[in-house]
């Protein structure tokens, strides 16, 4: 099953967005269940979960997970903390993730860190650009991150830019990475005359790296072969 529960702050948010509603809420109400529950040994943790649903007109519009003297790994200390998952059109658009006894410069801090290749002005975006994060101290004073799916349209043109450049560069770099792989196959083939000893075995290697090259230069195009 799949838990919304994460111990440090770079367990995002992303795979949460998009997911129904209905779905996130009865996962929310089972994490909470078994999170304030004993161990099969008898114990109880030491920190407290509780959630909140809100509706309008019958139709969830937020679903709130909360956390009190929850251990968080890269923080090193025991947190107070709310995730929020808003809803739109029946599906999570974003998540908020809320702290009240942690200061935004110490999680601004740890993003740069995890996330230097990837920070764009201030935004911090995940391996595939597809999602990103914000951070930032919300009217209520609490430190605050808040996680969003990339639409390029909506971000600004330096940022816009700025995300193309690094996918194609992303993109180049990957390529290459293939084609060594590639030329240390054709090597391997050589050394152990896989090709006139193995040649469905070398087809396959062959055609399974070609066709990843392939795929990253043309999109929907048709597999190539040996």
């Amino acid at each position: 099953m799949f838990l919304l529960i994460s111990n440090n702050i770079k367990s995002q948010s992303y795979e949460i967005i998009g997911l129904d509603a209905e779905k996130v809420k009865r996962i929310v109400e089972i994490n909470t269940i078994n999170h304030n529950s004993a161990d099969s040994y008898g114990r109880y943790s030491n920190s407290h979960a509780s959630y909140d649903v809100k509706y309008n007109d019958g139709i969830i519009t937020e679903i709130i997970q909360c956390y009190d003297n929850k251990i968080y790994i890269d923080l090193k200390m025991l947190v107070n903390y709310c995730e929020h998952y808003l809803i739109e059109s029946r599906k999570v658009s974003s998540v908020i993730k809320q702290f009240e006894n942690v200061q935004t410069s110490k999680i601004i801090e740890i993003y740069d860190r995890n996330y230097k290749e990837r920070k764009i002005e201030n935004l911090y975006f995940d391996k595939d650009y597809n999602h990103f994060s914000k951070i930032y101290t919300a009217k209520n004073n609490q430190a605050t991150i808040e996680y969003r799916k990339t639409e390029l349209i909506q971000l600004s043109e330096n940022i816009r830019k700025q995300v193309q450049i690094n996918i194609e560069k992303q993109k180049e770099e990957e390529r290459i990475k293939e084609i060594e792989q590639l030329k240390e196959i054709e090597v391997i083939s050589k050394t152990y005359d896989l090709k006139d000893n193995n040649r469905e075995l070398y087809n396959k290697k062959i055609n399974e790296l070609k066709n990843k090259i392939y795929d990253y230069i043309n999109k929907d195009t048709i597999p190539l072969s040996v």
